[in-house]
């Protein structure tokens, strides 16, 4: 993986909470390619991951999203 695509995940996850597809999409690559990169910043520590809310209405898990931790600058409540 990138420097570059490792910082734009930083960036995008800052403040917000999104999956690793809503991740793949914006920084234009496929899920798989983020899945490695989101488990090694969360590892790390720069990242911090918790359970979407499950939509009633759609069946199935509810996903995992992830925000960049308050120790690394987030802003995001946890």
């Amino acid at each position: 993986m990138s420097t570059a695509r490792f910082c734009l995940v930083l960036k995008l996850a800052s403040g917000k909470w999104l999956t690793r597809k809503e991740l793949a999409a914006a920084a234009g690559t496929r899920r798989n390619n983020i899945e490695q990169l989101v488990a090694d910043l969360v590892e790390e520590g720069l990242l911090v991951e918790r359970t979407r809310e499950k939509n009633k209405t759609v069946g199935g898990l509810a996903p995992a999203e992830v925000t960049v931790s308050r120790a690394w600058g987030g802003t995001a409540d946890v």
